[in-house]
C-alpha cells in the first residue's frame, strides 16, 4: 500500500497572497502535479494539518479543488493554524475530527487530534490516548499513528517547545505495543526520521517552506523546497519511506 503524507500546507485566503514570500497555492499545486505522475497511484493521502494559514474558507475550498481530481481517498487532521468549522464545511468527507481507525490493506492508521484551541503547541487528552490504548489493545495489526505535533524533539529550541507537550504520556501507551510500527506527524517544517526504540518517528516537511534545523530562534531553511512523503506500507508489517522534493 501506497501512502502520501502532505502537511502544512499553509493555503492564504487568496491564491496570489504570499506567506513569507512563498506562495503556497503554487507550492502545492507542483507537489500536487508530482504526486499525479507517480508511477504507482497512491491508495491513501494524508493530509496531517496546518492545512489553511489563517482558517480561511476559501483556502478549504481551494484544497477541495486541488485534491478531488487525483480521486485518492483522504483523511485530513488538524493543525494548530486550522479553524476546526470551517475546515469541515469544506472537507466534510475527509476531516478526522478528534479520532480515527483506518484500516486498509492489512494495516490499521490511527489518526489523533494533537491541536489545542488557541495553542501553538500540542497536548493529547487523556481521552484520546485511552481511546490509542483501547484501540491497540483490540487490533494487533501493523500500526502507524498520525498526528500534528512531533512528539519527539529535534534538538531546536524554539521548534521543541511548541511540540506534542505530553509527549512522555504517548510513548508510554505506544511503547506497550509491538504492533506500533511508525509515527507520523509534521508541524516542524523539516524532514527528521528517528528512533523511539523500535518504533520510527517519522517528521514530515512542508509543501510550502523548511525550517531551518537544529536552530535556536526561528529561521528558514534557505535551501528549502516543496516536498511530501510516501510511505510503502507491506504486508509483512515493513514499511519504506522517502521525501519527494519539488
Amino acid at each position: 500500500m501506497l501512502l502520501v503524507q502532505l502537511t502544512d500546507i499553509h493555503l492564504m485566503a487568496s491564491p496570489e497572497q504570499t506567506l513569507r514570500g512563498v506562495n503556497t497555492q503554487a507550492t502545492l499545486e507542483k507537489v500536487l502535479a508530482a504526486i499525479a505522475n507517480l508511477d504507482q497511484a497512491p491508495d491513501l493521502l494524508l493530509l496531517t494539518g496546518d492545512l489553511a494559514n489563517d482558517g480561511d474558507a476559501t483556502a478549504y475550498q481551494r484544497l477541495r479543488e486541488a485534491i478531488t481530481p487525483l480521486s485518492i481517498p483522504t483523511y485530513a487532521l488538524m493543525g494548530n493554524h486550522d479553524l476546526r468549522d470551517r475546515l469541515s464545511q469544506h472537507l466534510t468527507n475527509h476531516l478526522i475530527h478528534y479520532q480515527s481507525q483506518i484500516v486498509i490493506n492489512g494495516w490499521q492508521i490511527l489518526c489523533l487530534d494533537s491541536t489545542v484551541p488557541d495553542q501553538i503547541g500540542g497536548y493529547l487528552s487523556q481521552e484520546s490516548l485511552n481511546w490509542l490504548g483501547a484501540t491497540l489493545i483490540a487490533n494487533d495489526l501493523p500500526t502507524l499513528i498520525a498526528l500534528h505535533h512531533p512528539p519527539v524533539l529535534l534538538q531546536s529550541a524554539w521548534i521543541d517547545g511548541m511540540g506534542l507537550a505530553n509527549r512522555e504520556a504517548f510513548w508510554a501507551v505506544c511503547d506497550r505495543f509491538p504492533q506500533v510500527r511508525v509515527v507520523l506527524c509534521g508541524h516542524a517544517h523539516q524532514q527528521a526520521d528517528l528512533q523511539h526504540g523500535a518504533i520510527s518517528c517519522l517528521v514530515s516537511p512542508s509543501t510550502c517552506m523548511q525550517f531551518l534545523p537544529k536552530s535556536k530562534h526561528f529561521a528558514l531553511d534557505p535551501h528549502g523546497r516543496p516536498a511530501w512523503r510516501w510511505l510503502e506500507l507491506k504486508s509483512d508489517g515493513s514499511y519504506t519511506t522517502g521525501v519527494g522534493f519539488c
